[in-house]
Parts: C-alpha cells; structure tokens; sequence
C-alpha cells in the first residue's frame, strides 16, 4: 500500500488487531471493494467499515449500489470515533466524505474539522499517499468554508506528496482541484498549467484507468466470512471532462479564443470524458458569446439547460437546487445573446420558459 511497506495490511486490519478489536468486530462490517477502488482520489484503502446493523437491515444477497455504500460508510463515522482518531478513522473519514459530497458540503464546519482529524491520523505513521490524499479532501472542505488561498496550499502540499509517492490518480485530482481554484480567483495562466498537467498525468495511465473508473466486487464480511454476495460498484469520476472543462476555461479567460476552439474540441472528440453533456453545451455556448457567434449561443446554452435537467427526476433536492442555480445563469446569457441579436420575442420566451417546472424552449408547449 502506501509507502511500498503496507503489502497485505490495510489500516482496518491494524485496528482490528489493536485495542477495542473485538467490540469492533462485533459493530463493523468490513467491506472490500478491490484494488481499483484506490482511482478514487478519496480512497486510501480498497476497504471500509459499515455498521454490522446496516448489514443486517439489507439482508443476504441484497445489491449494493455506489450510493447506498457510501451512504453505510457515513453512518459508520460516529460509531468508529469513539474507539480514538486512529488511522483506520481517518481512512473512513475520507471515503465517507469524499463519497457523500453534498451531505459533506450541508455542514461546511464539520466538514473541515473532520477532515482535519483524518488528516492528523496519518501523520508520522509512514502514511504519506493517505496523507496527501487527505490534504486533497481539506482543500475542498477548505473552498466550502471560502478559505481559498488555504484550500491552494492545502492542494499544493498533497499534490507534493502525491508526486513523491507516485500516485497518479491522487496526482491528477491535486492538478484539476488547483486548476479550479487557480480559475476561480483569477489566476488563468496557472489553472491553465495545472488543467494541461492533469491531462498529461491521464494520457499516461493505462487504458482500463484513464477514465478514473473503479469497477469492483463488492464483499462485505464479519469475522472472515461472506455476508454479501459479489455486488457490482462501479464510479466514474469525469477527470478528464472536468481538465478538459478548465482547459478551455482558462483559455477563453486569458482571450486565446482560437486555443480554446481548438481545446473544445479535443474535448468534443474525446470517447472517455464521460456521459455529462451539460458542461460541454454550456462551455461551448460561453464560447460562442465571446465570439459574438449569438445565434449559435442562444441554441446552444437552452441545450445545454435540457442537458442539465435531463436526469433531473432522479437527482436529490441539493443536486436540483445547484441545477436550477445553473440554469437561471445560463438562461440569463441565452436572454442576453436574443437581445444583443435584436430578438426581444425570443428573449421573453426564454424568459418565460425559465417559469416552467423544467426548462424548455421558448416554442414547447405550456407546461401542465
């Protein structure tokens, strides 16, 4: 594991090995997800704990699916805290974040002192990949708490120790978290250095891990013994798009708009920046604004809010709430662009399609 010193042992088995063990044993189920969960920059064990409760209330056989283990992974925080801030916390910590972002985000103040207690577990114990794979999750709890200029050295300091480990998919979250950061206060040409950094870390992986995907079987077990049969848990995190993304953010901020036309469509091209459409509309409608391509604009940026609502349905209350957010926004350029091309009819039926319970064109029918 970290280090070239943990071969066979994780964390857990330490803590189950020391003191407490066998009430641990008794409250905690051990789940192992497989060596390619480790692409998941939150990740700094292929296992964690859920409650033995948990365990019993889905019964023999049940599915686990990516959202209901990390949603077990949360619930064994409190439980596992109590038995001191060893690293096998930390690991859970991590994983219980990093897997629930929004419920992270919800309490911005325990989020950062939780992270800060996973972070403490590691140090001085040889631990360096968790180390700085917990520095990357301080640095979003860190933005969430709009303490920038902290979350960059936070990013800095684990994307040092990443780099001294040779962890690459930590590596390459550290560059695309310091190209959104360096983006969001101004400083283009850096979040540009670190968007094109990232690339080339993900242009290095293997095929089976450029994506960042973790397809794995999912086993939980008590006392050494299957309590679950194989469950497929599988989650793609949109490195790529999300470095495409700030690539070419950064380069129609700095003004290099042939640049950007041309990383959009390295983007546009590429088969593994994943399913999500909805940044890729909205990019390319920003875009054209600034090559005063309006028309195209207003076609693209309502295309880009149909993208962003498409799976609407199925996305929690938060999750709905950052989509309309984005959508007001997008429907403010689109209106602006009818404008600016001398269209106020379209410009009011854009206007009046962001009334609809979802967002459609001007010329679709009333909603119900």
């Amino acid at each position: 594991m970290s280090g070239g010193a943990r071969e066979s042992e994780t964390v857990f088995d330490d803590f189950f090995a020391g003191a407490g063990a066998d009430a641990g044993q008794d409250e905690f189920v051990t789940l192992h997800l497989g060596e390619d969960s480790l692409t998941l920059p939150f990740m700094v064990e292929p296992v964690f704990l859920i409650p033995t409760s948990f365990l019993h209330d889905l019964g023999v056989g049940s599915t686990l699916s990516f959202d209901l283990v990390f949603a077990a992974a949360w619930e064994a925080v409190d439980p596992l805290g109590r038995y001191g801030p060893t690293p096998a916390f930390g690991a859970q910590v991590l994983a219980a974040l990093g897997g629930n972002p929004q419920r992270a985000d919800a309490d911005s103040r325990r989020h950062l002192r939780l992270a800060l207690t996973a972070l403490g577990t590691f140090r001085g114990k040889g631990l360096r990949r968790h180390e700085g794979r917990a520095y990357l999750e301080l640095g979003r709890a860190l933005e969430r708490c709009r303490r920038n200029p902290d979350a960059l050295t936070a990013y800095e300091r684990g994307r040092a120790l990443l780099e001294e480990e040779g962890d690459r998919h930590g590596l390459r979250a550290a560059h695309a978290r310091l190209a959104l950061v360096m983006g969001s206060i101004g400083l283009y040409e850096q979040s540009l250095l670190h968007a094109e950094a990232g690339q080339r870390i993900g242009r290095g992986l293997p095929a089976a891990e450029a994506t960042g995907r973790a397809d794995a079987a999912g086993r939980a077990e008590t006392r050494g013994r299957p309590a679950l049969g194989h469950a497929p848990i599988t989650a793609t995190l949109h490195f790529r798009a999300t470095l495409h993304f700030r690539r070419v953010r950064a380069l129609m901020r700095i003004g290099f708009l042939d640049e950007a036309e041309s990383a959009l469509e390295d983007w546009r091209q590429d088969p593994d920046a994943g399913p999500d459409r909805y940044e890729l509309l909205a990019t390319t409608g920003e875009l054209r604004l600034l090559q005063d391509r309006n028309a195209e604009a207003v076609e693209v940026l309502t295309d880009a809010v149909d993208a962003r609502f498409a799976d609407a349905a199925t996305a929690s209350l938060p999750v709905r709430t950052h989509y309309l957010e984005n959508s007001v926004e997008l429907f403010g350029k689109a209106t602006g662009a009818a404008l600016h091309l001398g269209r106020p009819e379209l410009a009011a039926g854009l206007l009046a399609a962001m009334t609809g319970r979802r967002p459609r064109r001007p010329e679709g029918p009333a909603p119900a």
